[in-house]
């Protein structure tokens, strides 16, 4: 497959009987990062996914994968932040949304329907590089197993009252880096 996969898939759901898809809201969690090629080809990026479960969403000015599961898709920000050459701006968003499924040459397909994925994608561009957004609901699934994902990075979040309604992660700059913006914080 080429690097009109997605538009292919696409094509392919849309030519698929009517009749064969199945709609259903599910809550899903959109990570939205910068492009990621040249670094990753597109084959690694939706392997990548499947491993944890997920899916490419949108290719193209940003990359957008969907997630059942808020872990699995901050795990593979995770991923993206610490093995990407460059630093990444990133963004989770879990939102309602109503999915499409069926199969697409006997494997399971199921693509988002409306524009949620637009919420990731307009925070992702707010953050600086090297910082993972995450909105107040995918706070809410994550907050009690986020330590055991950032161990070595700076979390900090907005609170109303008692309630988080963003957070951001930060990770620690590569040891070859320059300039450590970690270095006034005492966190090298």
């Amino acid at each position: 497959m080429g690097p009109n996969d997605l538009q292919a898939a696409r094509s392919a759901f849309l030519e698929t009987d009517p009749w064969a898809l199945d709609f259903a809201r599910s809550e899903i969690t959109f990570l939205c990062t910068d492009p990621l090629e040249p670094d990753y080809s597109p084959a690694m990026v939706r392997a990548l996914a499947r491993c944890h479960d997920g899916r490419v969403e949108h290719e193209g000015e940003w990359t957008t994968l969907a997630f059942a599961d808020a872990n699995e898709a901050l795990a593979v920000a995770l991923h993206l932040q610490r093995t990407a050459p460059r630093r990444l701006r990133c963004a989770l968003v879990t939102v309602e949304c109503t999915v499409a499924a069926t199969e697409v040459g006997g494997r399971p397909c199921s693509l988002s329907l409306g524009g949620e994925h637009l919420a990731s994608e307009a925070r992702a561009r707010r953050v600086p590089p090297g910082t993972i957004h995450l909105c107040a609901r995918t706070w809410e699934r994550l907050e009690h197993r986020i330590e055991a994902h950032t161990r070595s990075a700076l979390v900090a979040t907005e609170l109303e009252g008692d309630t988080v309604t963003s957070a951001a992660i930060t990770l620690p700059p590569p040891r070859q880096a320059a300039l450590s913006t970690f270095a006034g914080l005492g966190l090298t």
